[in-house]
This record gives C-alpha cells, sequence and structure tokens, in this order.
C-alpha cells in the first residue's frame, strides 16, 4: 500500500489501496468476539471479554458443560459467512469453512440418512466422535467490494474512492499546504500486520498511524471509556428475563459478586459467539471500541454508494449467528443463520476411483446440534445447570462457599448483603456496554437500586 504521511507530525493522512484491503478491513465486522479474543491470545484489551474467555478455558469439560462440543464452541467460535473469508487476500482467522464432520459409520440412523456437524469431536446419535472430515466445494468469487477501483481509507477509517476530488479536499481539512508537506512510503501488507491493526482498531483512534508508522503494536488498553447509554431498541413482549443474586458491600454500595444460574452464565458466554457488527448495532453505533463504530458506518456509505452490494447489507450491518451457535436463553433478538435442511453426500469406498458406476448410494446429511447430541433443532445451553459465581470482572467459576469466602478480603461480613435482581433484554444491552469498557457488572447495581428485593427461591 502507498501511505500518504504528514511530514511535520508522522501521522497517515491516508492511504491507496486495492479493493483486497478494503475488503479486509470490512471483515473484521463479521468477526465473532471470542474469535478477536483467540487471535489476541486472550490480550486483547476489549474490557472484560478476555476474562470471559478465559472463564470458559479454565472450567472442567466434564463437569462444567452438557456437551463435549460446548467448549469449543465457544473457545472457537464460526463467523456465519466464514466462506467469505476463503476469497480474502490476507485472513487471520485460520478457520477452514469448508470442513463438515460425520461419524464412521454414516448413515448411521437409517441406509441413507445421516448427520454432520460443524463442530469436531460432536458426539453423533449412534454415540461415536464426529471426526470424519468431508470438504464441501469452495466459492470463488467477490467478498464486499462490487468494483475492482482503488480506494483511499483515511486513519479514521473513511473509505473513498481514489480519486484527486476525494483526496484533495482530505488534505485541505489538514491543513496541508502544498506536496512538500507530504512524504509518501510503501508498506507491504501480511497476517502479522493485518492481526496488530485489527486490535488497534478496537481501542485506538488513529490505528494506520500506529501500526504502519509508529510500529506501535501494543495492544493493551487501560483506557477504554464508557458513554451514558441509552437503550433505543423496542423491547418485544415476549422478550425474556432472568433472575440473578447480586452480592454487595453495603457501606460502599460496590459489587462484590453475582451468584448465577445457567441460563445466565451461558448468556454471558455467547457474548462470544456474538458477531462484532451485531455488538455495535445493538449498542446503536455507540459501543466505543476504538474506530470500530466509524468502519461500521463506513460500510453503511459504501452500501449506498452501491460500491457494496445491497445483498451484502445484512451480512456487514446485522449478521446473524453461526447455525447451531446460538442458546436458548436468547435475550438480544439475533437471530442463527439459517441453512439448507440437508446435503448430499455420495458415500463412496470404492478402490477403483476410475469406475463409471458406483454402486454405493447418495447419502443424505443432516446438521445436528452439537449442544444436543443427535437433534437437528437449535437452542439448547452450554452449561449445565446449577450455581456459578460471577465476579465484577466478569471470571466466572463455579460456587464454592470456601474458597470464594477467602477472595472477599476484609469487608466485615454484616456489610455484606444480597438481593435478586432481574434481569431483561434492556440490562443484558446496557452490561454489554458495561462489559466492552472496565465497568461490566457494575451496571446491575444501578438496576439493582431500581428493583423491589425479591424472595429467595
Amino acid at each position: 500500500m502507498e501511505l500518504a504521511i504528514e511530514r511535520k507530525t508522522n501521522r497517515v493522512l491516508y492511504t491507496q489501496s486495492d479493493k483486497d484491503f478494503v475488503d479486509v478491513l470490512l471483515s473484521f465486522l463479521i468477526l465473532p468476539m471470542g474469535t478477536i479474543i483467540k487471535v489476541a491470545n486472550k490480550r486483547s484489551g476489549i474490557g472484560s471479554m478476555d476474562n470471559l474467555y478465559r472463564s470458559v478455558e479454565a472450567l472442567d469439560d466434564e463437569e462444567c458443560f452438557r456437551a463435549k462440543a460446548s467448549k469449543t464452541m465457544l473457545l472457537n467460535p464460526r463467523s456465519a459467512y466464514g466462506f467469505l473469508y476463503h476469497n480474502l487476500v490476507v485472513k487471520i482467522d485460520k478457520t477452514n469453512y469448508f470442513k463438515i464432520y460425520t461419524c464412521r459409520t454414516t448413515p448411521c440412523l437409517d441406509r441413507h440418512r445421516g448427520l454432520f456437524s460443524l463442530v469436531k469431536n460432536s458426539i453423533c446419535y449412534c454415540g461415536q466422535a464426529m471426526n470424519k472430515e468431508i470438504t464441501l466445494k469452495k466459492h470463488i468469487g467477490r467478498v464486499f467490494i462490487n468494483k475492482t477501483d482503488r480506494y483511499i481509507i483515511s486513519d479514521d477509517l473513511k473509505i473513498l474512492p481514489a480519486l484527486m476530488d476525494n483526496s484533495l479536499p482530505w488534505l485541505m481539512e489538514n491543513k496541508i499546504g502544498d506536496s512538500t508537506e507530504v512524504r509518501k512510503a510503501i508498506v507491504t501488507v501480511g497476517p502479522r500486520e493485518i492481526l496488530h491493526l485489527l486490535l488497534r482498531l478496537m481501542i485506538a483512534r488513529t490505528p494506520l498511524t500506529d501500526v504502519f508508522v509508529l510500529k506501535n503494536w501494543n495492544y493493551m488498553c487501560n483506557s477504554l471509556r464508557i458513554m451514558p447509554y441509552e437503550y433505543g431498541r423496542e423491547l418485544l413482549s415476549t422478550s425474556e428475563e432472568m433472575k440473578v443474586k447480586l452480592w454487595f458491600c453495603k457501606s460502599t454500595e460496590s459489587i462484590l459478586c453475582v451468584e448465577a444460574k445457567a441460563d445466565f452464565v451461558d448468556f454471558l458466554f455467547t457474548f462470544l459467539t456474538l458477531p462484532l457488527s451485531s455488538v455495535i448495532k445493538l449498542l446503536n453505533g455507540h459501543s466505543y471500541m476504538g474506530i470500530m463504530d466509524q468502519l461500521y458506518k463506513t460500510a453503511e456509505t459504501l452500501i449506498e454508494q452501491k460500491i457494496i452490494s445491497t445483498e451484502t447489507k445484512e451480512k456487514l450491518l446485522s449478521p446473524k449467528l453461526e447455525c447451531m451457535f446460538g442458546c436458548c436463553y436468547q435475550l438480544l433478538q439475533i437471530q442463527e443463520k439459517t441453512t439448507l435442511e440437508f446435503l448430499r453426500y455420495k458415500k463412496c469406498d470404492c478402490s477403483d476411483k476410475h469406475k463409471k458406476t458406483c454402486l454405493h448410494s447418495e447419502v443424505t446429511l443432516q446438521i445436528m446440534n452439537p449442544k444436543r447430541r443427535g437433534m437437528i433443532t437449535s437452542g439448547g445451553g452450554f452449561v449445565k445447570e446449577g450455581r456459578l459465581l460471577v465476579t465484577d470482572n466478569l471470571e466466572i467459576k463455579p460456587l464454592s462457599t470456601v474458597s470464594d469466602m477467602f477472595k472477599l478480603g476484609m469487608i466485615p461480613f454484616e456489610d455484606m448483603e444480597c438481593m435478586y435482581v432481574t434481569v431483561g433484554e434492556e440490562e443484558i444491552t446496557h452490561g454489554m456496554a458495561k462489559v466492552l469498557s472496565l465497568l461490566c457488572l457494575v451496571c446491575f447495581c444501578e438496576f439493582g437500586r431500581k428493583r423491589r428485593k425479591l424472595p429467595t427461591d
């Protein structure tokens, strides 16, 4: 890419590239939050999301999760539009979206019918691990951008076609008098640069300057701020609610921890499966994750200008969850992607691959829910029933009154009090805004003061 850099301040005014780089930038919007945490090696600096990911890692597979595949789904969430990543020139999500998995004896339901899973080692209807790989046909084509033109990208991620009519106003807005005040640099962009660019986008306001000029690849940040958040979506009459027990210090009114059942913990864990763009949309474009809100607005503008096709609009601005990666405790009205009810797969073990005819039949494969062994319906929970403890920095672990008591420090027991708080869609979305900042579950204290105490159950 070519960079236009202001000599005096050493900052990027804009960069010029082809559509490949723009496609990579836009692909960030459909990455699941858990994938971002994973590629950042749990050092993304995105509020308490890193702790949430670590909590999943630390929980015991058999003791805490309903199915063997549940933990894998949360630690390796799939994008509903992962097929598009195949056509990116540079990619950081290493998931192979063209592989599905069956058991070794498929078809196992009847002579011509079997199941497939998107998650390796899910347990099939017949009780076997689904570890036999089947590779789907790859799709070659465009990603997001329709045209093969070149584009200019400002440091705040505004994107326009590379025309003098567009670049000159940008230069004049930055009080650039003539070309002597600007120097040119050519940079090569590979997976390492793209990864660091993604992480700087989440926390910084000048990502291009940080990555390509200053080489500031430090993506740990403790200065994320959260502005007063007002929930702007219309609540459905069918919106569900959950009840949690909130422990707080009476003298300071600070949150100590939350005792929650599996439904609330399941929902917190689904934050890892949410596409980034869906989070921004839920927060009405005010997630305050670095410059990501601006990238979302840019995508809207490119769609209006028909640089991005309208058929891609939903994928970028309202992405769905991957099929079967949702949870039955869904409060945020984000739907799962619908998929074909079945795939046709020719099961052939003939040693002579040149035979014109084959007696082996075509098998119909239906997608299975990894959380529900042998089931082809969505929903289901990730964790087993039971009480779990959620700390104010979003560490989640099984409740242990002995070990947890000592972690409360010198707080007098008489200064501790609990109350039951009802949590619905509005509170969860408000809480998500806090989770993405560093304030986390403090939001429940705000809602707790407004609600009457409920009897213990």
